[in-house]
């Protein structure tokens, strides 16, 4: 957590100081980054970054925090478990996160890279903090969907919850590259919005029939 002087500051200043610490995050690494490189470019006094935070590494657990906190936000995730539909859902999910590869590239990238284990000497707080909203986040469809009958009963929830997370976040990872690249836009083309509606499909269709052959 934040010293109290860090919330004492106004939200503009704050945001301020946790892109920039993002924007650092993301082009050196979390051993690389450089407090005082992160103060300039916020436009504040390095000293005053050790007393809005004990450390380099609060600083970056509070920008995973606040980065999920802000897309998810503009995800409209926050909608009821039960008035969401597990498939629908995921499919609904990347479609977001492509849009907000454009409208918010850092923040996207960078708690994309988190949750996948791309920081070198990444600290484990952060780890904690992204698994711990994922699953809980996923447990919670899980649990909404088999009260539905949309979901298996048979199978424990945390393989099930181990089966989705591990399923869709190779497919986001593929989808968000190619996004990045320019190569899938919702803005672009007819040909490239039809490419990326086909990948959506066979995904939400693997997910619900598997991948075994039906002549099996």
């Amino acid at each position: 957590m934040p010293k109290a002087t860090f919330y004492n500051l106004k939200e503009e200043k704050q945001e301020r100081i946790l892109r920039s610490a993002i924007a650092e995050f993301n082009a050196h690494g979390f051993a690389g980054a450089n407090v005082a490189a992160i103060a300039k470019n916020a436009e504040v006094a390095k000293g005053s970054m050790y007393q809005y935070f004990k450390d380099k590494t609060e600083l970056f657990v509070h920008c995973v925090a606040w980065a999920t906190g802000i897309l998810m936000e503009k995800a409209g995730q926050q909608a009821a478990f039960e008035n969401t539909d597990i498939f629908d859902y995921f499919s609904k999910d990347i479609a977001m996160r492509i849009k907000l590869v454009h409208e918010e590239r850092e923040l996207t990238l960078f708690t994309q890279d988190v949750f996948l284990g791309k920081f070198r000497a990444m600290p484990e707080a952060a780890t904690a903090e992204m698994t711990h909203v994922a699953d809980e986040y996923v447990l919670g469809h899980i649990r909404a969907g088999r009260a539905k009958g949309s979901i298996r009963s048979d199978i424990d929830e945390g393989l099930l919850k181990l089966f989705l997370v591990g399923a869709t976040m190779r497919i986001k990872e593929h989808v968000l590259k190619e996004a990045e690249e320019s190569i899938l836009d919702l803005t672009g083309d007819k040909a490239t919005v039809e490419k990326f509606g086909s990948i959506l499909e066979d995904m939400i269709d693997l997910l619900k029939n598997g991948m075994g052959s039906k002549e099996a």
